[in-house]
């Protein structure tokens, strides 16, 4: 979820806080990894599009861990480079508030895949989302699999 706006009131407050990486030494290197998580997944699914249908779930989650590890690897030693400090943020327990919120929202997911999935079934249509998506989510196996 995320507070919008939060990052352009920090730039605009503290415009020193965020800088270009050119030339000059790094001590601190901050990492949302979310985004990051979320982005290696895609990639992953892109580049083993017509193998991921045939892929166990094992499978999937392994090549996700490989990709955010080389990601994080490639980041840390081969862009950034920081002297003293990495820190990795990864989301924790939520709010009440958005907790409930999100499963409201992974009910009315769950609803909505298996109502796709009876038009599908109705129409000779058999494709299928390769991973879900939710379990990017704090306390589920693969998160405990990639910490």
């Amino acid at each position: 979820m995320g507070v919008p706006r939060l990052v352009k009131i920090i730039l605009e407050k503290y415009s020193k806080c965020h800088q270009k990486v050119g030339g000059q030494k790094i001590q601190h290197f901050f990492m949302d990894f979310n985004p990051i998580i979320y982005s290696c997944y895609r990639d992953f699914v892109k580049n083993n599009t017509p193998k991921v249908k045939d892929m166990s779930q094992t499978k999937i989650e392994r090549g996700i861990i490989d990709e955010v590890i080389l990601k994080t690897r490639h980041m840390i030693c081969d862009v950034v480079k920081p002297e003293k400090l990495v820190y990795i943020a990864i989301d924790g327990p939520a709010p009440r508030g958005k907790m409930i919120q999100q499963r409201h929202r992974r009910y009315r997911k769950i609803m909505e895949k298996e109502y796709l999935q009876k038009l599908k079934v109705q129409h000779g249509v058999f494709e299928e989302e390769p991973w879900d998506t939710s379990n990017i989510t704090p306390g589920t196996k693969f998160m405990q699999k990639l910490s």
